[in-house]
């Protein structure tokens, strides 16, 4: 798209240049733009033209705000305008937790207090969600098996549903939980999305926003149209994720909450109209506004899986999208040809947007558990880091209780990572074995391949499931060797930290020892001997 400086002009036009008018900021910048350049201000210290050029630049964020109230908000280059005709729909949301050894306690802890199982009365008639907990952990587990459900007060709920008090936009959370191997614990909560909830980010994505001039870090700083439509409508997308995830991180915390890490999440997002695995190439104003609900992939790479038909899987990038949180992935793709595609959805009630969330339910667990042992990774080798740069700027400051707790943390981490390498490699055979795993293919749109092949710069079909895989397997050799390395780092310093408190104790023990012999000299000196003390004789003999 070629771009009209018609808009910029009139823009100028309208809001003349910084210094050139008659506005609040005009006259103390020229004040202080014609004192810099004047023979006084060659003479001002260096230190005080550094101030007033802060000053000038300090001004300038007022004049872009100006204009950018003043700039027509028919340029697409500077504003956001979705379809009017495209109506985004959200109909359910998933999160997951993961929990290793170091945090079974916690999962123990909140099955107790929940009491899920309590209220079973059509599945599971058989053991606790406790007792197939340990069970299951105690061999090879795989499959998963329904924590409870609990729904909203008000709701209609079917027998096995706890009735409890849910964040806003949500109506139900349906939890399952699975195991990765013997030691790594999956739970998925799938957030049923009210009508609501659904609207509000479809609501806020339509808004006309205006430009905005907010503060940060105690400096202006100026939005235009577009800008500000991309951080106000991811904002209320966020929202949507931070109450799933917050819910999630009270009533199950796990291994990304006590990191304080957000927990991997898909959402599934429907829209009206548009289709986005056509191919074709987009215009700058859907392309924009797309970007602004923190959709990225569809311009310039798909991934797609037959497991999901017509949908795509995005991931929320933070160069584009600062305001969502990592860990954060989207499945979307037009309603009705996602329902066209996807086979017995009528025995889910029908081709709703709700209908199409339970049906691919199954599918966007196994996703989620296999992003999740990415993000996993990637957190503990990131936890690795920290305790190696701690231990370098901590280096000649260590007692024995500094060691204790180094000593406390890297065997936590130990035993996780132990029982990660074998959990893993479990996961990853019987994936590959029994296809449990939906496989996502990264591709150019057709558009983009056409012209790269019409080059002759064609790029094959990457099989990213397999990448992932490849990759987890990688960072599971790499985290074992590093913490062999640690392990044998701290059981050295460990000893010398033993040899140095052993040496200081007994330095110790010898003033004592002293000490102890000043004592004994003085009560004999002043010891009775007959009618004198020993100290008074001796003072005679030495007389004469």
């Amino acid at each position: 798209m070629t771009y009209d400086n018609r808009h910029l002009r009139e823009a100028f036009q309208r809001v003349p240049e910084i210094g050139d008018g008659h506005r609040w900021y005009d006259f103390p910048y020229r004040l202080i733009r014609n004192t810099l350049r004047s023979r006084v201000g060659r003479r001002i210290p260096r230190r005080v033209r550094q101030l007033l050029t802060y000053a000038l630049n300090f001004l300038h964020p007022f004049n872009d705000h100006h204009r950018n109230l003043a700039w027509d908000p028919s340029d697409p280059w500077h504003n956001v305008t979705p379809p009017d005709e495209e109506t985004l729909d959200i109909p359910g949301v998933w999160v997951i937790e993961l929990f290793p050894p170091s945090e079974f306690d916690a999962l123990v802890r909140s099955l107790d207090k929940n009491s899920w199982d309590t209220q079973r009365v059509r599945y599971g008639f058989g053991e606790r969600n406790r007792d197939q907990l340990e069970s299951l952990r105690s061999g090879r587990g795989g499959g998963w098996w329904r924590l409870g459900n609990v729904v909203s007060p008000g709701t209609f709920a079917n027998p096995d549903a706890k009735v409890s008090k849910l964040p806003q936009d949500f109506t139900e959370v349906e939890l399952t939980a699975a195991h990765i191997g013997d030691g790594l614990t999956a739970v998925v909560a799938f957030f049923n999305v009210s009508q609501g909830g659904a609207c509000s980010l479809n609501n806020e994505w339509h808004r006309a926003h205006e430009a905005q001039l907010r503060w940060r870090n105690g400096r202006p700083v100026t939005e235009d149209r577009k800008w500000s439509s991309f951080r106000v409508t991811q904002g209320s997308r966020k929202l949507l994720h931070d109450r799933a995830r917050n819910w999630m991180r009270d009533t199950l915390p796990g291994a990304f909450a006590r990191r304080g890490v957000p927990q991997p999440l898909i959402e599934l997002m429907l829209f009206s109209h548009y289709d986005p695995t056509l191919g074709t190439r987009m215009s700058l104003e859907l392309s924009d506004a797309l970007r602004a609900l923190g959709l990225n992939c569809g311009p310039v790479e798909h991934c797609t899986s037959e497991t999901f038909p017509g949908l795509l899987l995005d991931s929320a990038e933070n160069r584009t999208c600062p305001t969502l949180d990592d860990n954060t992935w989207a499945l979307w793709g037009q309603r009705t040809k996602v329902a066209s595609l996807i086979s017995h959805l009528h025995l889910y009630g029908g081709d709703s947007g709700s209908s199409i969330a339970h049906r691919i339910n199954d599918g966007v667990r196994e996703t989620l558990r296999l992003l999740s042992v990415s993000a996993f990774l990637g957190e503990v080798q990131a936890e690795f880091s920290r305790l190696r740069d701690a231990a370098r700027a901590q280096h000649g400051k260590f007692n024995a209780r500094r060691l204790r707790k180094m000593r406390d943390t890297f065997l936590e981490m130990s035993i996780d990572l132990s029982s990660i390498v074998r959990d893993v490699k479990h996961f990853h055979s019987r994936s590959r074995r029994v296809s449990e795993i939906p496989v996502f293919i990264l591709e150019e749109p057709a558009w983009l391949a056409d012209q790269l092949r019409d080059t002759g710069n064609a790029i094959p079909p990457m099989d990213y499931t397999n990448m992932l895989l490849e990759s987890q397997e990688r960072e599971v050799t790499d985290l074992a060797i590093e913490d062999r390395e640690y392990r044998e780092i701290l059981s050295g310093v460990a000893s010398l930290g033993a040899s140095i408190d052993t040496f200081k104790v007994g330095r110790v023990a010898l003033w004592v020892a002293l000490l102890s012999l000043a004592v004994s000299m003085v009560a004999l000196l002043l010891a009775d001997v007959g009618s004198d003390t020993v100290l008074s004789r001796i003072v005679r003999f030495i007389a004469g």
